[in-house]
């Protein structure tokens, strides 16, 4: 999952430029987060204690800040845990919704379902109308798809279930807090998961299998998650193609001096003890993955200039259309599951 992996130096000299270019109309006041461990700014570590300290910084499954942190600054509108008194609900290991299976884990995190509720309790379902919204969810799901197929490859065949129960579980999410009044809501799509060090370093069926298994259900996904919210697409709603953002980066990763975007430093995904960080701090500003799963400090940066450039604004990925799902490009970071794929997948693992 190659999410933007970008050197901190570069980026930092491209916002620097753009400080002097004249902004877009802000598209609102406040940031609200719904999501999972990529968008957790710390309500995981506050209520179950994980990710731990020092492997993992402030609560963030990385070794710095995340793109959440780095968003909020770049829009003006700095974002805090929940649990911390702020606007982020994101949870780490938080699945979309009902019905989703979750990865072995200590706790059970609120999904993103259940996070968008505690939401719409405290405001007593009156959404905001100027801020800010963000939803990102998707991969825990994956993560969880992913290491069932490992144990029995049998369970590729559930993909198209769980892709349209997972996509529907955010579309939920996107109509109720249009209805409650919401209308600046970025939506992100996921990336190749093949890509994830988990899968590539996986035994078995990963060996082989793995890598396609997560390509197929990150463009099942993505068809399904535009298909769910087309109604609101160029309206209230702006998806994000991730998929495509982080395929273009992939593409030229040195540019950026990442010159390792298949290993990480750490073992596991930050939900087990302290692991020992495999990498010198020269290192580390090299990597794009942090963890089998999680991104580098680099790496969430980048991950913030995707976002900015779904939203419009100036970012180190050019025209907006390079970052967002519409109806003439969906086709690049989606395709409908078929039998016969899901045949030749099941074949390939026996």
């Amino acid at each position: 999952m190659k999410f933007l992996p970008l050197r901190a130096a570069a980026l930092a000299a491209a916002m620097l430029a753009f400080a002097f270019l004249p902004a877009p109309a802000a598209a609102g006041s406040g940031l609200i987060v719904f999501g999972d461990d990529l968008s957790d700014q710390g309500n995981t570590h506050v209520a179950y204690g994980y990710p731990v300290a020092p492997e993992y910084y402030a609560g963030r499954y990385s070794d710095g800040p995340n793109w959440i942190d780095d968003l909020g600054l770049l829009l003006g509108t700095p974002a805090v845990n929940s649990l911390s008194g702020g606007t982020n609900y994101a949870y780490g290991e938080a699945v979309t919704g009902p019905g989703q299976a979750v990865p072995p884990a200590p706790f059970v995190a609120p999904t993103i379902v259940a996070q968008a509720d505690t939401y719409l309790t405290k405001v007593r379902g009156r959404a905001s109308t100027t801020a800010q919204y963000v939803i990102f969810g998707g991969g825990i799901d994956s993560l969880a798809f992913f290491l069932q197929t490992e144990r029995d490859p049998l369970a590729v065949l559930e993909l198209p279930l769980i892709t349209a129960r997972g996509t529907a579980n955010l579309a939920a999410v996107v109509r109720r807090l249009v209805r409650a009044g919401a209308t600046h809501i970025l939506v992100l799509n996921l990336p190749d998961v093949g890509l994830l060090p988990i899968v590539r370093e996986a035994t078995g069926l990963a060996g082989a299998l793995g890598p396609s298994v997560g390509n197929t259900f990150a463009k099942d996904w993505n068809a399904e998650l535009e298909r769910q919210l087309r109604p609101y697409l160029g309206g209230p709603v702006t998806l994000e193609d991730f998929y495509n953002v982080t395929t273009m980066v992939d593409a030229d990763a040195s540019k950026y001096g990442i010159s390792d975007t298949t290993t990480a430093c750490l073992q596991g995904y930050g939900v087990g003890g302290a692991v020992k960080d495999a990498c010198s701090a020269s290192q580390e500003s090299t990597y794009a993955f942090w963890d089998e799963v999680h991104f580098t400090r680099v790496g969430y940066l980048g991950m913030a200039e995707g976002a900015l450039c779904a939203l419009g604004r100036p970012s180190v990925f050019g025209a907006r259309a390079n970052c967002i799902v519409t109806p003439a490009n969906v086709s690049r970071s989606a395709q409908v599951a078929d039998p016969a794929t899901l045949r030749a997948l099941l074949a390939a693992a026996r």
